[in-house]
């Protein structure tokens, strides 16, 4: 029975990711039925398949998906305060880009091997949309990690919280549910991105920290592939870009950390005192 209970707690837990697929799903199949009638009135036969209609539903689907994370905070109660609990300075903000921006080349890295020991060739159809549209990837770049990030480090984990799962529960279950949101050939590197945003999220208690590392890393990704088509001169880039880089991740990580837990301490600290001075 107490498994039972727990089971049905992960699912209630799940809310937010449940609301996100459905109204992407909704939207892309409105999206489809618009797209029928119009080829029906014109005699021509609809092609969902072309760049401009894939481009158009991960529009739709992201705008929905917004959407549906607002519904979900409306309807649960749920304050931008309580993802995030703490509010961290602007020297860990800063430190913050410099540890994304020493880690894209390692993460990128990363996938690059893992898909080559996998067998897996041909690039992510994302990838090949990016490269057709500068709006589109600056739509992806900024607007899309705001989204995620407030479905996935925003409210997920704060459901995950109120239902008392375990920190290193809500780390496991949210990181693989975002690395199987996305392709075959970008999964890896979903899965070790996540990672280090949830890491971010527990470690500073501020979800829009994550939002500056996913912003800043989609953009890096997308310019990567865009200035950096060639495989061979882009592998050289990486294990340059991966040396310096990491040497750049580490150090800002180790100050990072220890800045963002000196905040969280302090805000722990006055919040106590605002409660014994209320009972006082």
């Amino acid at each position: 029975m107490k498994v039972l209970r727990k089971i049905g707690s992960f699912f209630i837990a799940m809310a937010p990711f449940w609301v996100y697929i459905a109204v992407q799903l909704f939207a892309g199949f409105g999206y489809g039925i618009v797209m029928s009638l119009k080829a029906a009135v014109s005699g021509e036969v609809p092609d969902i398949m072309s760049a401009d209609s894939q481009m158009a539903m991960s529009v739709i689907g992201q705008v929905a998906a917004l959407i549906g994370g607002i519904l979900t905070m409306l309807i649960s109660r749920t304050k931008m305060s309580d993802m995030s609990p703490v509010k961290q300075n602007g020297k860990v903000y800063g430190l913050t880009v410099l540890f994304t921006i020493g880690s894209f080349f390692v993460l990128q890295l990363i996938n690059s091997l893992s898909l080559s020991l996998m067998g897996i060739t041909e690039t992510d159809p994302t990838q090949d949309l990016l490269a057709q549209s500068v709006p589109f990837m600056f739509f992806t770049a900024l607007f899309a990690p705001f989204v995620e990030e407030l479905i996935f480090r925003g409210l997920l984990v704060t459901f995950f919280k109120k239902r008392s799962f375990s920190n290193w529960f809500t780390i496991a279950a949210i990181t693989l549910t975002f690395a199987l949101i996305h392709s075959q050939n970008m999964m890896i590197y979903a899965l070790v991105f996540g990672l280090v945003l949830m890491g971010i999220r527990f470690v500073t208690g501020d979800w829009k920290l994550c939002v500056v590392f996913h912003f800043i890393g989609n953009l890096m990704s997308c310019l990567f592939s865009v200035l950096v088509p060639d495989e061979e001169t882009g592998m050289t880039v990486l294990i340059v870009g991966s040396i310096v880089g990491g040497i750049i991740a580490v150090i800002t990580a180790i100050i990072g950390t220890k800045a963002a837990i000196e905040v969280k301490n302090n805000a722990e600290m006055h919040e106590k005192e605002a409660l014994i001075c209320e009972e006082v």
